[in-house]
Parts: C-alpha cells; sequence; structure tokens
C-alpha cells in the first residue's frame, strides 16, 4: 500500500501486512491477508489498486459460490447478532453474513451503516 504526502505530491511506502474489514463503529471481523493477495497475482505488491481489489473478492465470492447482486438500490442495513438484514428499494430484503458497499465515493451504504460522513471526516491542513 502507498500513501500520499500532500505537500510533495510523492509517493511514500507504508508497511502493511493485512486489509482489514471492519463492522460499524469499527470492529474487525475480518483481516485480508496481503501475503495471501500476492500469491493470487502471482507476483509482490507494495500497493493494492481498486481493481485488483474488486477481482480478488469477486473470484474468490464466484470460488464460494456467494451470491453478488450489481445494479441494486439498498434502502435500510439492520445489524443483528448473527446477520446483516439488508432491504431494497423493489421491496424485497435478504439477510447476509457480510455486505459490501460499492456504491462510491458518496456512499450511500456507508451512512446507513456508520453514520454522517462529517462524522469521520477532518481538514488535514
Amino acid at each position: 500500500m502507498e500513501s500520499r504526502n500532500s505537500k510533495s505530491d510523492q509517493r511514500n511506502p507504508v508497511s502493511c501486512t493485512r486489509i482489514p474489514i471492519c463492522k460499524q463503529f469499527g470492529k474487525i471481523i475480518l483481516n485480508i491477508s496481503l501475503e495471501l493477495v500476492r500469491k493470487g497475482f502471482k507476483q509482490d505488491y507494495t500497493y493494492l489498486r481498486r481493481p485488483d481489489l474488486e477481482h480478488i473478492l469477486l473470484e474468490r465470492s464466484k470460488e464460494l459460490s456467494v451470491y453478488v447482486r450489481y445494479s441494486t438500490l439498498v434502502t435500510e442495513i439492520n445489524e443483528s447478532p448473527s446477520s446483516v438484514n439488508v432491504s431494497f428499494q423493489n421491496g424485497g430484503n435478504s439477510a447476509y453474513d457480510l455486505v459490501v458497499g460499492a456504491d462510491g465515493i458518496n456512499s450511500s451504504v456507508r451512512k446507513m451503516v456508520f453514520g454522517e460522513e462529517d462524522q469521520f471526516s477532518c481538514f488535514l491542513g
């Protein structure tokens, strides 16, 4: 993974061995090993691009016969001790073990789970 230094716009490496997947309020529920990512691509990675992560997740979901919904508008998300219950605009609803909201930078899924974005943003200089 890499970070950007906003003053000089140069890339600075960041030591990272795992990618954490978090529940509401930051509780980690899954840690993806970057070593497995490297093995999956059969090469060393010093950063993980978003399209590569999408590819890894999609291929693994196919291997595990996980159903992936596309072009679906989520209207409500409720977490219970054993699942995440999701309601959709078309009136349907389903329970899942894991929900990945991939609806962009102004994610409505993130807002439903974590609340208003401004509580997590701050001026960096």
